[in-house]
């Protein structure tokens, strides 16, 4: 099954956020800049800033602005030009709200945006569905189901063949202040991750066994067993860290799949390729991309820049208590209740703080390298110089086959 997703919104760094003047939030609108540009060979400086625009910043700042290259940026008014010094790229920069439910402007250029989408599609087979948002995540639900129904409208009038895969609140897990359906040709996607699949911890236990997975499971998926529609869980799976908790995670990985195919749903993982933490295929740790990406990512994980992968730091860890230990003492001599910190606290410095201070020296890895060189780095990926996870394959196999 082949999914086309577009995700304009969603928690962390898929989300929309702009800290711009007020000036900026308010382009003037031109419907045909949201297509697609000619690709041109060779490319001017400003060739390339409109091809990024339109594949990068186009869902944040519609017609206007940005581009990547200061050619195409300056052709703009400097309020269109402080993307990156506004940093809203993403949720998980400062601030770490999503912005696409406080204004409007950003609702309208996702339909306008789905409406050029459906008419490109409408007659593509190989589509078999469109995505409209990934793990959503509205503080007032009544404008995710607002949103749902606007695009279902705009979609529907340009294309009525292709089914409409829409997800739960909160980062595809809650469905229940969902309203109805808003067409019946529709799936609903939930996504799936539970403690002992992420945590390095012993499965089964009495806290946690298959009984306890399938209530989980039967929770997400209620909502489609009450509307009588598809129910497609998009993602789940382990996160493969400690190798002494791989048992438990491929039991984990076993009983996911039980469950799911008890009820006859339709299912993909997530996800099928990485550097070796929850694919099923993965980078080989000796590959030319991984030497040339080791000094920083040593770093990324030693300082869990991405607390989703590395779940624990142990020496970051220790500095962080001692901080939240140190202001929860102080704001506790405060009027009101307060909580330890240490989770929001992990979270800014790691993803938000040290995954930006860190970007920089990414990219410096790449600077001067040769056509021979970016080959040798693309051909890490190939199928045929990666590593397979045997015992996830044959989990897969046992219950596909």
């Amino acid at each position: 099954m082949v999914a086309l997703s577009v995700f304009l919104a969603s928690s962390g760094a898929a989300a929309i956020e702009i800290t711009s003047t007020p000036s900026a939030l308010h382009p003037t609108f031109d419907p045909t800049r949201l297509r697609q540009p000619p690709t041109v060979v060779p490319p001017a400086q400003a060739d390339n800033g409109a091809q990024a625009h339109w594949s990068m910043c186009m869902s944040c700042h519609g017609d206007h602005g940005q581009g990547l290259t200061d050619e195409w940026r300056e052709s703009y008014g400097a309020d269109y030009r402080d993307c990156w010094q506004s940093g809203c790229h993403g949720s998980d920069h400062a601030g770490g709200t999503p912005q696409f439910w406080d204004h409007i402007h950003f609702e309208d250029r996702a339909v306008a945006l789905w409406e050029e989408l459906a008419r490109r599609y409408k007659d593509e087979p190989a589509v078999a569905m469109y995505g409209i948002m990934n793990e959503p995540e509205a503080r007032d639900v009544a404008k995710l189901n607002r949103y749902y129904q606007r695009v279902t409208n705009a979609i529907r009038a340009i294309d009525q063949r292709h089914m409409l895969n829409f997800e739960g609140n909160n980062y595809s897990q809650d469905f229940s202040q969902l309203e109805p359906p808003p067409n019946p040709n529709v799936a609903y996607s939930s996504h799936l991750y539970v403690n002992p699949g992420l945590d390095d911890a012993e499965y089964p236990t009495s806290d946690f066994n298959r009984s306890h997975l399938e209530q989980v499971y039967q929770q997400r998926r209620a909502y489609c067993a009450k509307h009588n529609v598809p129910h497609y869980i998009s993602e789940f799976g382990p996160v493969y860290n400690d190798p002494r908790f791989y048992e438990s995670k491929f039991q984990v990985m076993s009983d996911y799949l039980d469950v799911i195919e008890s009820y006859g749903d339709h299912w993909t993982i997530w996800n099928y390729k990485d550097l070796g933490r929850m694919g099923i295929v993965t980078v080989d740790a000796d590959s030319p991309w991984m030497k040339r990406i080791q000094p920083v990512h040593r770093v990324k994980t030693e300082l869990r820049a991405d607390s989703w992968i590395d779940r624990a730091s142990p020496e970051l860890d220790s500095h962080l208590r001692a901080l939240a230990t140190h202001l929860q003492s102080r704001l506790e001599a405060l009027p009101g209740a307060w909580n330890s910190p240490l989770e929001e606290l992990g979270f800014t410095v790691g993803d938000r703080f040290v995954s930006h201070l860190i970007l920089p020296a990414f990219a410096e890895q790449f600077r001067g390298i040769s056509e021979s060189e970016i080959d040798a780095l693309m051909a890490s990926f190939d199928f045929a110089n990666c590593n397979r996870r045997t015992a996830f394959e044959n989990i897969i196999k046992d219950h596909t086959t």
